[in-house]
């Protein structure tokens, strides 16, 4: 977000832009999801976004799996730890 920021303001002072224009360019950008992915896709990191929000679902997928692991981990210290009371005589 902050490199469009600079981008855009660059942008409106290279072109002569009025200060309204540049703030409500500014205010979509930071107010409007539709109008920031549009940005986004025209300057070429939409693909990024993509492809950023799709590892971000893959390493959630990732974590839950461990947290299973984990769970089932657990489960069989437990099992092992009462099998050795009773062998022991505990």
């Amino acid at each position: 977000m902050c490199n469009v920021f600079y981008m855009v303001v660059e942008l409106c002072c290279r072109r002569g832009l009025s200060v309204d224009l540049k703030r409500e360019l500014l205010r979509l950008l930071d107010e409007d999801e539709e109008f920031r992915y549009a940005v986004a896709g025209r300057i070429g990191i939409l693909e990024i976004l993509k492809r950023l929000d799709r590892l971000e679902e893959g390493q959630n997928r990732l974590w839950e799996e461990v947290r299973d692991m984990r769970i089932t981990l657990n489960r069989a210290c437990l099992k092992i730890n009462a099998f050795i009371l009773v062998m022991v005589g505990c």
